[in-house]
């Protein structure tokens, strides 16, 4: 996960004064590693989550007390509590398949997002390749599911992981949804 949301950061614009949204934040873990390098860029960040203790969890974290222009806001991905065209930058990592309507989000994300601003979408996805489809199947089915389950004692939360991932559009189908959303 660590090697994807670099790449991604490779996508936020070298760009002065940047603002910029994380929806799904979590723990903060993406505005992490954009600060860690396009700080110097960023005038203000802000994480949005429906889960208060996850962002309470990133408040205690080391990157976070070393910058002032980042905050966390308790909201819903699907009621983004800011005005339109308001950031430069929006990005979501692994919490769209789970919203209840993925295509209102991005509607909502296109809205608080400025003309010439990026949506940064990191989402699961399915290999093309047969046999690395087979492999990733096979270990999101019944091997993820058995160590989640030992571990947490809740194999059906791993279970709907592979479930999510299976059912919802990535590649050309999602970037199909989100030209939709302009």
């Amino acid at each position: 996960v660590q090697y994807w949301r670099k790449i991604l950061v490779r996508y936020v614009p070298n760009k002065d004064k940047m603002t910029i949204l994380d929806c799904a934040t979590g723990t903060g873990e993406v505005m992490a590693s954009i600060m860690k390098k396009r700080s110097t860029h960023i005038e203000s960040m802000v994480g949005i989550d429906l889960s208060k203790e996850m962002m309470s969890q990133g408040k205690k974290s080391k990157w976070y007390t070393q910058h002032s222009n980042i905050t966390f806001k308790h909201a819903s991905a699907l009621e983004i509590p800011f005005n339109a065209k308001n950031f430069d930058v929006v990005s979501m990592a692994f919490g769209i398949r789970n919203v209840g309507d993925y295509q209102h989000c991005l509607n909502e994300i296109f809205r608080v997002t400025k003309p010439g601003g990026r949506a940064l979408i990191m989402e699961f996805s399915l290999p093309s390749f047969f046999l690395l489809r087979w492999l990733y199947l096979g270990y999101f089915r019944w091997i993820l599911p058995f160590i989640g389950g030992v571990f947490s004692g809740n194999a059906t939360a791993y279970k709907y992981l592979n479930k999510t991932v299976e059912t919802f559009p990535y590649g050309d189908a999602f970037l199909s949804e989100m030209k939709k959303a302009g």
